[in-house]
């Protein structure tokens, strides 16, 4: 059978039951959505990123390196122009339009999707993409230019970006539900540190607790490293054994829904030394003051300098990027950051009840180490909620 055959006999079964969120809270998604398109006076949209798609639509695949777009016109139904792999993931969401197109059919992405767009009377019209943060490549966005000569195009790639930033009481509560399990992964691997066994074996034992809490696919592995490894960035787990004195960080992100709520640790094998504490505790005190300083109105510039006060004394010894938090919320790999807003200096952004962030304090000693320990929160109406667990001591081991 070919794709469109595919896709009907999925219809004929009619086994249509995954959507994460009631349908009443996509229709007020894409309202909001066309609220913005028609500030912007844009007529059509077309979305890619995966995490907007997911937002919008419900559409769920670990493959988000194929091409799938959502194309929402101001006035009448969305449709989905999708990967044949990607078929029954379509299937799976709220949209009846469906457009699928075979394998031998990807160097021709930007003529079909022009094709779909004069089919709906959407030629000579505004159309808005989201050029920075979706999967088209060079060669898609030049066909549809080509073959939609009277179009106009926008790279609007923040408009649906906004609206994701706060969060519904539903997606709050998988964040909840994520940060769970992201602590039961945690927690097993702190309890398993010990001198002698590896960075893998560590590792090992909180993805495993995070799958057996109920974890979706991850989007990212569990990030661990030691000793001098650990100060530097994105450096993980490979095979490294642990030795009597090396302190061991951990930074995990278990998935619920596509939310995850992220959660950073840090442990010690045998007694720490003053300087490891020293640093511990100056992490410690940024934190909280992050946590603190977190609730409505506050801007993200404020909030980072208020936690300048954590580590102003170390500022030469250690380094630290100064982003205090980012927002999070639903994602794919390769990040479980949305890179919606940051809480930085210069970012003036004001929180709002429903914004949620990772707040990730790292202060690394080039060379020597690095201490984290993080938490996801909500902003509520009065503070915030911390969607992870709160002890935040050394783990001696």
């Amino acid at each position: 059978m070919n794709c469109k055959e595919y896709l009907q006999k999925l219809r004929d079964n009619n086994n249509r039951d995954e959507l994460p969120f009631p349908i009443e809270e996509y229709r007020k998604r894409i309202k909001d959505v066309k609220r913005a398109m028609k500030e912007a006076e844009l007529d059509v949209l077309l979305i890619s990123e995966p995490a907007s798609l997911y937002y919008l639509t419900g559409f769920y695949t670990f493959a988000v390196y194929e091409a799938c777009t959502m194309i929402l016109p101001l006035q009448g139904s969305p449709a989905i122009h999708v990967y044949p792999t990607e078929i029954p993931a379509a299937w799976l969401t709220w949209v009846e339009e469906i457009y699928p197109f075979d394998w031998n059919q990807m160097d021709d992405i930007g003529s079909q999707l022009a094709d779909i767009l004069k089919e709906k009377e959407l030629e000579g019209k505004k159309t808005g993409m989201d050029l920075t943060r979706g999967g088209y490549i060079p060669k898609t966005f030049e066909q549809l230019k080509k073959f939609l000569p009277k179009n106009t195009f926008y790279d609007v790639s923040e408009l649906v970006s906004k609206i994701r930033l706060i969060k519904s009481e539903h997606e709050i509560d998988y964040m909840r539900k994520a940060g769970r399990i992201t602590a039961k992964g945690v927690n097993a691997s702190l309890a398993a540190v010990r001198e002698g066994i590896t960075d893998t074996d560590i590792a090992k034992v909180g993805h495993e607790a995070m799958i057996g809490a109920g974890s979706d696919f991850m989007c990212m592995d569990p990030i661990v490293n030691s000793g001098y490894r650990s100060s530097w960035h994105h450096a993980t787990h490979r095979r490294v054994t642990l030795n009597h004195g090396d302190n061991v960080y951990m930074e995990y992100g278990g998935c619920y829904q596509r939310y995850t709520s992220p959660m950073m640790r840090t442990a010690v094998i045998g007694n720490p030394s003053q300087h490891l504490l020293s640093i511990t505790e100056a992490v410690k005190n940024t934190l909280n003051l992050v946590i603190q300083e977190a609730k409505p109105g506050r801007t993200c510039h404020d909030i980072a300098m208020e936690a300048k006060q954590g580590y102003r004394e170390i500022m030469s010894e250690i380094w630290f990027m100064g982003v205090c938090g980012y927002s999070v919320g639903a994602g794919f790999p390769p990040t479980w950051a949305d890179h919606i807003t940051v809480i930085a200096e210069g970012v003036e952004q004001a929180l709002q009840p429903g914004m949620t962030f990772h707040l990730p304090i790292m202060f690394r000693v080039p060379g020597k180490f690095g201490v984290g320990l993080s938490e996801t929160i909500a902003i509520t109406e009065h503070g915030c909620e911390i969607l992870t667990e709160p002890d935040r001591d050394l783990y001696i081991a």
